[in-house]
């Protein structure tokens, strides 16, 4: 059977009891500053780097990159503990709440602008045919409140790992540049062939922590949203920062992205804990195809072609249902082989429906 996008709630606006903020229909709040989503969505974060990493077929270094010092982001006097002391966030002292929001809000784009600077210069040295693939990175939420990015490069063979060596360098020596720590504390280039793709996810994984959300991550994107800029015509900010990211090559691989992961728990709800991976990876792509969701899952239905018709009573439902066993029955051997092959499935030629619409809803 097959449904249209769910009506999760009422049609009237309401507010999230977690963070105050409007929801329409309903629905649960989805923002990633909000405290009562926010360890959800680490953790779907997390699942998302470990299973991706895990298809990974080379090895892997782990670099690591830290914020400026006090000369840049200098310490909140007024929140730090009584008595004499050197600051630092194991005791407490947090660094000055702008500087912070200010410099937090760049720093995706700033380790963009790096890596690709690095990326580039590694070319110019070694060729086209060496290659450094920046698999993964993290933003670590520090004590002190400043992201520390943590980031995850890949490699096959010999050129590749001498490649490594020029990317790293590159890292090391232009990371003030961008904005980063340039002490001697403020870079570590890892060890080279420590972990394989799986290692390297569950190690960098335990960074997005859930049960520290509303104490480290929530604060800091909120401090960040009061100082970026917004579309004056949505009221949306003009950029994110991204506190995780997994290079498509790897996401294409496998097909698990946040999305995947939010179905896979709403399949987990309505169908039940027995439903297996497989069969909520195939109706993930059924409803990116039809733009509708199987709401209850069952054998394969005949392989003898049935028109969608629309019956008196309900048309639409009907029509839906025609439409989901006409695809399941013409179609799944077509999708199944496109995710086989790491491609999207091709559209459904609409002679094949003859006078049928093509939608479900």
């Amino acid at each position: 059977m097959v449904a249209g996008q769910p009506n999760l709630g009422a049609d009237e606006q309401t507010f999230c009891p977690e963070c105050f903020r409007s929801l329409w229909q309903g629905g649960r709040c989805k923002r990633r500053d909000c405290p009562g989503y926010a360890p959800i969505y680490l953790r779907d974060q997390a699942e998302r780097l470990r299973q991706n990493l895990a298809a990974w077929d080379g090895r892997t270094v782990l670099v690591t990159l830290t914020g400026p010092g006090a000369d840049v982001l200098p310490w909140d006097r007024t929140l730090c503990p009584p008595g004499e002391h050197e600051c630092s966030g194991t005791r407490g002292c947090r660094v000055d709440l702008v500087a912070t929001a200010k410099w937090n809000a760049g720093v995706t784009k700033r380790l963009g602008d790096l890596l690709k600077a690095a990326r580039e210069q590694t070319r110019r040295v070694h060729g086209g045919r060496a290659r450094v693939a920046v698999l993964a990175y993290v933003c670590e939420a520090q004590r002190r409140g400043v992201f520390h990015p943590h980031v995850v490069l890949g490699y096959r063979t010999a050129a590749d790992r001498a490649a490594l060596d020029t990317f790293c360098a590159h890292l090391r020596s232009k990371r003030a540049a961008y904005g980063f720590g340039a002490g001697p504390a403020g870079f570590d280039a890892g060890l080279p062939d420590r972990f394989d793709g799986r290692g390297a996810g569950r190690y960098i994984a335990k960074y997005l922590r859930p049960d520290r959300a509303k104490q480290s991550f929530v604060p800091l994107l909120a401090e960040v949203a009061k100082w970026t800029p917004r579309n004056p015509a949505t009221g949306r900010l003009k950029f994110l920062v991204r506190s995780a990211y997994v290079s498509p090559v790897l996401s294409r691989q496998t097909g698990v992205t946040m999305g995947f992961l939010r179905f896979r728990r709403w399949t987990h709800v309505v169908w039940g804990p027995g439903t297996s991976s497989g069969d909520a990876q195939f109706a993930y792509l059924l409803r990116g195809h039809l733009g509708a969701i199987p709401i209850r899952p069952g054998p394969l239905p005949s392989a003898e072609p049935i028109r969608p018709r629309a019956g008196p009573k309900n048309p639409r439902h009907d029509l839906a249902l025609g439409e989901y066993r006409w695809y399941m029955a013409e179609q799944r051997r077509e999708v199944e082989a496109a995710a086989a092959n790491r491609r999207q499935p091709r559209a459904v030629q609409p002679s094949l429906w003859g006078e049928c619409p093509a939608s479900v809803v």
